[in-house]
């Protein structure tokens, strides 16, 4: 009986960690100085789709980043991202293809100067 208790206390917290996000499909890529440009396209599993934009040095308020996203070629959200971070739930079709478009554009502005562009963190989930 010891036995059962002690290998119980070991597998309770164990169980208890896994989460409904541990079962969600994510990817994350980078955009901007690495690429202008990224496109992904997958088959969703979900009816949603959590999306997250994160600032890795990104030169802010001189460039932003055009993010849409496409079901069978239609398009189904679309938006200029220039604060970051951000994040938006968007309703998607279940078993679809989805693309996701993310592609850095100029805000002219000119009193901002960049050194550099930087990076954004895309992540998404569903």
């Amino acid at each position: 009986m010891h036995n059962l208790l002690l290998l119980l206390s070991f597998l309770l917290p164990f169980s208890y960690s896994c989460t409904m996000d541990s079962l969600l499909t994510k990817d994350e890529w980078l955009v901007g100085e690495e690429k202008g440009t990224v496109i992904k396209e997958f088959t969703t599993a979900g009816k949603e789709l959590t999306l997250t934009l994160e600032s890795a040095s990104f030169c802010e308020g001189a460039n932003g980043i055009q993010l849409t996203i496409e079901n069978k070629g239609n398009l189904i959200f679309t938006s200029n991202v220039e604060q970051f971070p951000y994040t938006n739930k968007i309703q998607i079709p279940a078993n679809s293809p989805i693309k996701i478009t993310t592609q850095v554009f100029e805000i002219v502005n000119p009193s901002i100067s960049c050194i550099r562009l930087g990076n954004v963190k895309c992540k998404i989930s569903y």
